[in-house]
């Protein structure tokens, strides 16, 4: 039967047609056949596996998300190819709440693993992955939502995401100080953005792409597309110093970028939120100064657009996709650990540099306002320490990261669920060996990383001072190298990992260090005053005081009791009995002959006291009344409403004299209330160590003395007390609020 379209068509047309429609048809199969085979052999050149991530899909907050049910074989730098499944909550592994075997379900004492891709687990298989191991090794179901490109922003908003909807009783947030300090302060919405998949930086992606049929596939899944963008890609040498929004050094300084943020608009319901809100108005006024000199301070740093590749030679340069190296970092890692290092530097000198640059300007109003600040910190003014909070305290060290744990430990407050931080570090920080995959020296003295370590020491005390538990990952990892990392990567391989979930399987299992108090001191209370300032104050009326030849003053809240004995160098006596443990006292005799005893305390409305003094017995010279010496004299502080009863009264049977701490120090001769046994005798001292340490013992050394173990500075003195929580009951004193905290005073 002839065909339909060939009716009334002339013979010699339809022979025509026949000619240039059967090459044609042979051209398009042999086309196609070749294309097919052109995409089988990259498929085999790259085994079925691409460098980087390249399911993702767009999120208005947190810039991306992975695509659910998306899988992936990835193989980066050299490594053995690994497989990735996404599943249908968009993280790697099961889905959550499945039947599969090991899935994990809705809360039932769950861990919540939150990180970027070191957590996601590039370059490890999805059982060997910290959350995997993590999970066998507590029997706790564990839901690994680490995510690539994420950072402190994102880490926050998943956090308050998942609670709601996962109720993990537990979460552990790692951050990776590889680029979660630079990316804390920058959300990823503002530094990645998609391309055909893939996510690319901002300063990479092209201004706008052709969209054709098929172009999903060719663009995301094409390893013939893929090996064709290899080879036409021109990477910037520049790009290897990073991208503007890879930070800088400037990042590892608080102040440097806080000071740009909007001063606190809200004040919380009760006084100490009013307190924390004035004392952040303060901090940042004082900052935005601060800030504003960095270039003066440390021009060799340069700008941070020194570090940024322009743009627009950038645009459509697919390096982010083709590159088989640094699979999150536009720089490489030679850059990111000089910016870690050049940052710890800046943190170092900061004060040194800003009073040189003060004495070098003396005409500039800003050098008065600074200088004015600087020489605050050694001060006794009673509203600097209630607020807690000036310049000084920014030019001290901290964290870059302590506003993002502070946000963090909120959040899981809020959540009923409890937080460990894990501090990861670099690889060359853990080894210098590992300095060798990137074609470097380990033995070169510009590479030592040593001087770093006090990023993860920062980070773990900030999480630490808000009672969180937390880990750093250096010394665990470094006890299974080599072997911990990726060749030609930072990434962790399947041993780092393990490594770094029996870590914190062991940090789960250890008490929850107390809450340090905030800083400064409460309302109405004033450092310990010096003793210069204690013989100038004036006398108040006492009783008893006179009777026992005892001067008794008063400086703002603090009451100072001296009582002398002439004539005799027998030692006396003073004991705390019952009250504040904020309480000095110093008993013994001084050069001139005179029996001496002290006492130094803070009337607090509430706080009742009762010591014990007890003299030799002595008898006056001719002319003098004779002291009725002897007998104990009880010295007694209660009150009634807000107002303090003091005075003494006598002992008919003295109480048992307790052995104080070893003084170490001449007290005789300096002739200061002392307390030794609050962290004061280790203290390092400088010329006269003796009188470092006697200045720790009185109060008024700065900064405060290290506490050991379940021990927290506190008080007006800043000396080291116990901390105590319902769970945890006072050796000694009364468990009492402090500045956010408890502690036992």
């Amino acid at each position: 039967m002839a065909n339909p379209l060939e009716r009334g068509t002339p013979p010699e047309i339809r022979s025509r047609t026949a000619a240039w429609a059967r090459p044609l048809a042979a051209l398009i199969a042999g086309t196609l056949t070749a294309l097919a085979l052109t995409e089988l052999a990259f498929h085999m050149r790259d085994d079925g596996a691409f460098p980087h991530v390249n399911f993702y899909v767009p999120d208005p907050t947190l810039g991306v998300r992975l695509q659910p049910g998306a899988s992936e074989r990835i193989s980066f730098a050299g490594n053995p190819v690994t497989s990735f499944r996404v599943n249908a909550q968009g993280y790697r592994g099961v889905d959550w709440g499945s039947e599969e075997p090991g899935a994990p379900t809705k809360g039932s004492g769950a861990i919540l693993v939150i990180g970027d891709s070191q957590v996601f687990g590039l370059g490890v298989e999805e059982a060997e992955t910290a959350s995997a191991v993590l999970a066998d090794l507590t029997n706790r179901v564990v839901y690994n939502a680490g995510v690539p490109t994420y950072g402190p922003p994102e880490y926050l908003a998943l956090t308050k995401e998942l609670l709601a909807a996962r109720h993990p009783a537990t979460v552990v947030v790692i951050v990776n100080l590889a680029n979660d300090i630079f990316e804390r302060n920058r959300p990823n919405i503002e530094r990645h953005t998609l391309w055909d998949g893939w996510a690319v930086r901002r300063e990479t992606a092209p201004q706008s792409v052709t969209w054709f049929p098929g172009r999903p596939w060719l663009m995301n899944q094409s390893h013939a597309v893929f090996g064709l963008r290899q080879w036409l890609a021109t990477r910037d040498p520049k790009a290897q110093s990073g991208f503007a929004s890879e930070g800088s050094a400037r990042d590892l300084v608080p102040f440097a970028d806080d000071a740009r943020k909007p001063l606190p608009s809200t004040i919380g319901e009760d006084q100490i939120a009013k307190t924390i809100a004035d004392s952040a108005r303060v901090r940042l006024d004082a900052e935005r100064s601060l800030a504003s000199l960095l270039p003066a301070l440390f021009p060799e740093l340069g700008d941070d657009v020194d570090l940024a590749v322009e743009a627009s030679l950038q645009h459509s340069q697919p390096g982010d996709i083709v590159g088989e190296q640094y699979a999150e970092e536009g720089r490489t890692l030679v850059v990111t650990a000089e910016t870690l290092r050049a940052g710890v530097k800046l943190r170092a000198g900061m004060e040194q540099r800003m009073t040189a640059w003060v004495a070098a300007h003396r005409d500039d109003p800003l050098a008065a306002e600074v200088q004015h600040l600087l020489s605050d910190r050694f001060t006794s003014d009673m509203s600097l320490y209630a607020l807690g909070s000036r310049v000084a305290d920014a030019l001290q060290p901290r964290s870059p990261l302590a506003e993002f744990v502070l946000a963090m430990q909120k959040a899981c407050r809020q959540g009923g669920a409890e937080l460990v931080v894990v501090a990861l570090p670099i690889d060359v920080q853990v080894s210098s060996a590992e300095w060798t995959k990137y074609g470097e020296d380990p033995a070169n003295p510009d590479l030592n990383m040593a001087d770093t370590r006090v990023l993860q020491l920062d980070l773990v005390a900030a999480a630490e001072a808000g009672g969180t538990r937390a880990l750093d990952a250096i010394d665990l990892l470094a006890a299974v190298e080599p072997g911990a990392f990726l060749d030609g990567d930072f990434h962790l391989t399947a041993k780092g990992q393990a490594a770094l979930a029996a870590g914190i399987a062991a940090k789960l299992t250890e008490r929850a260090p107390p809450v340090r108090p905030a800083a400064g001191l409460p309302e109405g209370r004033s450092r310990v005053p010096t003793p210069e300032e204690l013989v100038l104050a004036p006398e108040i009326t006492v009783k008893g005081s006179t009777r026992n030849r005892c001067s008794t003053r008063q400086l703002r809240e603090w009451l100072y009791v001296d009582c002398a004995v002439p004539g005799s160098r027998d030692t006396p006596w003073v004991q705390l009995e019952a009250g504040s443990l904020e309480t000095w006292t110093w008993a013994g005799s001084t050069a001139r002959g005179q029996s001496r005893a002290r006492l130094l305390t803070p009337l607090v409305p509430g706080r009742g006291l009762d010591a014990t003094f007890q003299w030799p017995k002595v008898k006056g010279a001719a002319g003098d009344v004779p002291w009725k010496g002897g007998e104990a004299q009880s010295l007694s502080v209660s009150w009634v409403g807000g107002s303090a009863s003091i005075g003494f009264t006598n002992l008919a049977t003295p109480p048992q004299r307790r052995e104080l701490p070893v003084q170490a120090c001449d007290l005789q001769r300096v002739g200061r209330v002392a307390d030794l046994g609050r962290g004061c005798g280790e203290v390092p001292g400088q010329g006269d160590r003796c009188e470092a340490v006697l200045a720790c013992a009185t109060g008024t050394r700065d900064p405060m003395p290290t506490c050991g173990l379940g021990q927290i500075n506190a008080g007006a003195g800043g000396l080291c007390y116990s901390s105590c929580d319902d769970g945890q009951p006072c050796p000694e004193g009364q468990c009492r609020p402090w500045m956010s905290a408890k502690v036992c005073l």
